[in-house]
């Protein structure tokens, strides 16, 4: 239930069929080296929210890309913005999703570079009492996750633990989206 493509009498409806839960995938726009798209995040955990959507019921918000990447803002392409406008934007569309009858919204992060930003924003929710509840999904935080680690370095043809642009990236981006991976930008191994 993608919330732009509804009309609004539909939009009522659906809030209505999912018991007011919606899925606020959040990404950012940065450069994942060479081979992989500037969106890279937010295909991702685009495709994570959209499949969890299919099976359980939920209006799932537009991609999301204003969080935090001070560290590449350097880079081609990166959009980076400012920490207060950052709080202020996130704190504003969840303001904006409760308006709109969705009392449950779940922050789904697609990003490494928000594993500090999101919990400390869940945290603030607390200032004040508000009609709605935010919670955290963190997908990608592979921190403590040995069954996983030990079942991708297995498969893995590098031996290297990677989480930016690396095997296990273009590898999800190669399933969800095989056309924005360019492999001939790729060193070879020669």
């Amino acid at each position: 239930m993608l919330w732009e493509e509804w009309t609004a009498p539909q939009f009522v409806a659906a809030g209505d069929q999912c018991q007011g839960v919606c899925l606020l995938p959040l990404g950012v726009i940065e450069k994942h080296a060479d081979h992989l798209p500037l969106g890279t995040d937010l295909c991702l955990v685009r495709s994570i929210a959209n499949r969890a959507a299919e099976l359980e019921p939920a209006v799932v918000f537009p991609p999301y890309f204003f969080t935090q990447i001070y560290e590449a803002r350097h880079t081609p392409g990166t959009i980076g913005i400012d920490s207060q406008v950052m709080y202020d934007l996130l704190q504003t569309v969840c303001d904006e999703i409760a308006r709109n009858g969705l009392q449950k919204i779940i922050l789904v992060n697609g990003h490494g570079g928000n594993r500090h930003f999101l919990p400390h924003f869940v945290t603030l929710q607390l200032e004040r009492p508000r009609d709605y509840v935010v919670y955290l999904h963190q997908p990608f935080d592979l921190d403590g996750d040995e069954e996983f680690v030990r079942r991708y370095s297995a498969m893995a043809e590098s031996k290297i633990r990677d989480e930016h642009a690396g095997e296990l990236e273009t590898s999800l981006v190669m399933a969800v989206r095989p056309e924005l991976v360019d492999l001939s930008t790729l060193p070879s191994d020669e």
